[in-house]
């Protein structure tokens, strides 16, 4: 699997651009193989990137953005990184108000940032 998102990213970086929303997509495919497989130091730098083309690419309200960033602090508490709980909260509100706060993504999110807090 990591081969196989490896080679879409190389891809996709050569037919749209490093900073083409399809990369970003790609470039959370491929941190998601390496939180799989525990390597979640590996991850962060792909899942920075990924959220700094969704910013540039995106309303600052998109849901795009906010999965990242929820995953992105999934992925930080891994590391012990103190920046989680924030990237969390910052995703359950862009959720909250793109989805409503009774929709199940929303109640995830917000249970993601209690818990990190």
């Amino acid at each position: 699997m990591f081969w196989r998102q490896s080679r879409a990213l190389r891809i996709d970086e050569a037919a749209y651009g490093p900073h083409d929303p399809y990369v970003s997509f790609d470039l959370v495919a491929l941190a998601n193989v390496h939180v799989d497989l525990g390597d979640y130091a590996t991850a962060v730098p792909l899942i920075s990137r990924a959220l700094r083309i969704r910013e540039a690419s995106y309303a600052p309200d998109h849901l795009y953005i906010g999965y990242v960033l929820l995953f992105q602090a999934r992925v930080l508490h891994h590391v012990n990184d103190p920046a989680a709980a924030d990237l969390a909260r910052r995703g359950a509100q862009i959720l909250h108000a793109r989805l409503g706060r009774s929709h199940p993504k929303t109640e995830d999110a917000f249970a993601l940032v209690n818990r990190l807090r």
